[in-house]
């Protein structure tokens, strides 16, 4: 089914989860904390030393998305604040972010893989003049349940709105779901919900899914494609951050893609896109992408990028993208969107 040129920038717009509302409630809200943040517990406090607030105890479901926080403080601002995160389970990685006043805030983020037991993560403050500060958060694991699947991926993938697919219930369906939305982006007569179906693929975010959605872009088709087509690639490359917080994989093809003269060897083209243009589009969207990565890299590609540009054109996703990233980098990305589907209600 071929959209309304209005409808169809309308949903874009919905779809692309940061580019356009999302970075400017970036821009507004470039103070935003964890404001939802579970019960924390203070591990040591002294006057100089550094502290660690960290939950006791928290309870995840296996194959969904995730993420614990600690954060690391100092008041003196001349230390060396690092945190670190141990004794984490396959599937799961440290991420380490920047808080607001020179706080460190460290991350067990991943998916759990089925039947994993609970597990203790272990942080660690220093700041290279005291003894290390230590923390611990017994961390249990609940089984998921696939029953009615099918039921619930329509259900989340039908029910869509004006504010666009409801992420976080995406990401709830967990790993079970993958196997019946990468079907479903087979599937020509489900077409109309491609735009939604790699939205919530992105958003669960299991990297064994990245060459679903990679062949999806570069393989699929050729020639001249039709504008849902066309929309549907574009999402598919923008909707690749959660998946490049755990796999240097992704983060090496989006760094790649940032380069307009990488979509050169693209087979398709369309009607109102080609050469140059189209390649600065896939760019902008694959910059939207690395706004969502919560590591160094993100910081260091954007700020290159906004300093040598590979088109002017791409300026205004730059921009974008680092007001986004450094909301990333301070609360975490599954935050970020909370915060963003929040404000949209």
């Amino acid at each position: 089914m071929k959209l309304p040129k209005t409808a169809a920038s309308i949903l874009l717009a919905t779809l692309v989860f940061p580019l356009f509302h999302a970075n400017a409630y970036a821009e507004q809200n470039s103070d935003v904390r964890l404001a939802a943040a579970p019960a924390q517990r203070a591990i040591a406090v002294s006057n100089e030393a550094p502290t660690l607030s960290a939950p006791e105890t928290a309870t995840i479901s296996e194959g969904v998305l995730t993420s614990i926080e600690a954060t690391g403080m100092d008041a003196d601002p001349q230390d060396s604040l690092a945190i670190s995160a141990t004794g984490l389970p396959p599937g799961m990685k440290a991420i380490i972010g920047v808080g607001a006043d020179g706080k460190k805030v460290a991350s067990a983020f991943g998916i759990v893989e089925p039947a994993s037991q609970p597990f203790t993560v272990t942080w660690t403050v220093t700041d290279g003049v005291h003894n290390p500060v230590t923390g611990q958060t017994h961390v249990s694991v609940s089984r998921s349940d696939a029953s009615g699947m099918e039921e619930r991926v329509g259900s989340v993938i039908h029910a869509t709105g004006r504010h666009g697919l409801d992420r976080s219930r995406a990401r709830e369906l967990g790993v079970a779901a993958l196997p019946i939305l990468a079907r479903m982006l087979r599937d020509g007569s489900e077409k109309s919900r491609w735009p939604e179906v790699i939205v919530a693929i992105g958003a669960i975010g299991d990297t064994a899914y990245f060459d679903t959605l990679y062949s999806f872009v570069w393989q699929r088709f050729s020639g001249e494609v039709d504008e849902d087509t066309f929309y549907a690639c574009e999402i598919a490359q923008a909707n690749l951050g959660f998946m490049a917080n755990l796999s240097p994989r992704v983060i090496t093809y989006l760094q790649r893609c940032v380069n307009p003269a990488t979509w050169a060897s693209l087979p398709w083209h369309a009607h109102n896109y080609q050469g140059d243009r189209l390649a600065v589009q896939m760019s902008e969207y694959t910059i939207t992408s690395f706004s969502h990565l919560n590591d160094p890299v993100a910081t260091t590609t954007l700020t290159q990028l906004d300093a040598t540009p590979y088109s002017p054109k791409q300026r205004s996703a730059i921009l974008s993208a680092l007001k986004t990233n450094a909301v990333v980098r301070r609360v975490g990305v599954l935050e970020y969107q909370k915060q963003i589907e929040g404000g949209g209600q």
